[in-house]
């Protein structure tokens, strides 16, 4: 898959970690400094595409327009 393209996602779980200092002693070791250094991030979101109508938009938009061909070719029969 290309990178760059629009998806549809859900949100499965949020997880925060509170980062913030914990008193005036932001020279002699600031707690949320220290913490970014390590890689903790503050605030993750967790986001699933594998159920339906997820994923790239264009897998969904593709479809409806086939459908909206066939539904068309099935009109022109019928006539």
């Amino acid at each position: 898959m290309a990178g760059g393209g629009r998806i549809r996602f859900k949100v499965v779980a949020e997880q925060f970690l509170d980062t913030t200092p914990t008193g005036p002693n932001l020279a002699a070791g600031d707690s949320a400094v220290s913490d970014r250094k390590e890689g903790k991030i503050p605030y993750i979101v967790y986001g699933a595409i594998n159920d339906q109508g997820l994923g790239l938009v264009s897998w969904w938009t593709n479809a409806e327009e086939e459908q909206e061909e066939e539904e068309v070719e099935e009109g022109e029969e019928a006539l």
